[in-house]
């Protein structure tokens, strides 16, 4: 409650509940930004950090390069404690002194490590173990953990600048999401990503739904109150018989 002080009981207790530690917690609630923040059209998420390039790029190696060219010589020191990277990650690119076009020359508290790039690509490396950890879901592929706070807190695009930085500074990339997420990223073609989702794509709540209709020999055996709340969640106007079944699974799949 000291902590924060404009929260009441109510919505801590909620957040503990959501986020199941009091470290994700306060993670959460610390990097809530300003409703004016965001606009309703999402437009600043649209803009690029650097001016779009007048050359025809035909590679993602030439797209980098072009890319890259916009990256300042200068490095910038930043010390990070390791047992509290992402905070610390935060907190340097909220700052207003942050300029995504300069390299980054990190130094872990605690150890004598001269960075000649080693210890940057360490760095994102540890960095995005954590966000994968804590804010992604799944085995093979992962998808993001559905929460309205952390679309809320603004924590997402942040992820993204965190990822950019790395890939220009010749740092790890982000290689987790499914196909499916990939395509839809690259091409903004919702059909064209819907083609390739598949099973790994689901969230495990959907997976453990359709392995439950999947090994059932009648479905009337089943949960009627929880089948018919997962039918609503993956906005499947059917009713789950015998005969529907198939259709059921599949388009949990698609809707989800």
């Amino acid at each position: 409650m000291e902590m924060f002080p404009d929260k009441s009981r109510d919505d801590l207790v909620r957040a503990l509940s959501l986020h199941g530690t009091v470290g994700a917690v306060a993670l959460s609630l610390s990097t809530n930004l300003p409703e004016d923040d965001f606009s309703s059209d999402d437009d600043s998420l649209l803009q690029p950090s650097f001016p779009p390039s007048k050359e025809k790029i035909d590679s993602l190696q030439s797209l980098l390069k072009e890319l890259g060219k916009n990256m300042s010589e200068e490095r910038v020191k930043v010390k990070m404690e390791e047992e509290d990277i992402l905070n610390d990650a935060l907190a340097h690119d909220k700052s207003p002194e942050f300029d995504v076009k300069k390299k980054l020359r990190i130094q872990f508290k605690g150890q004598p490590a001269v960075d000649t790039g080693g210890v940057t690509r360490e760095f994102y490396t540890k960095l995005f173990q954590v966000i994968c950890k804590m804010f992604f879901q799944g085995c093979k592929y992962k998808s993001p953990v559905y929460s309205a706070d952390i679309v809320a807190s603004g924590l997402m695009r942040y992820f993204g600048t965190f990822i950019v930085h790395s890939i220009l500074q010749g740092g790890p990339g982000f290689p987790v999401l499914s196909p499916s997420v990939y395509c839809y990223i690259a091409s903004g073609n919702i059909d064209a990503a819907m083609a390739k989702m598949n099973y790994g794509d689901c969230s495990e709540p959907v997976k453990h739904f359709i392995d439950k209709v999947a090994q059932a020999e009648d479905v009337c055996s089943l949960d009627k109150e929880e089948c018919s709340s997962m039918l609503s969640e993956c906005g499947l106007a059917v009713a789950l018989t015998n005969d529907s079944k198939m259709r059921v699974i599949q388009g949990s799949l698609y809707m989800m």
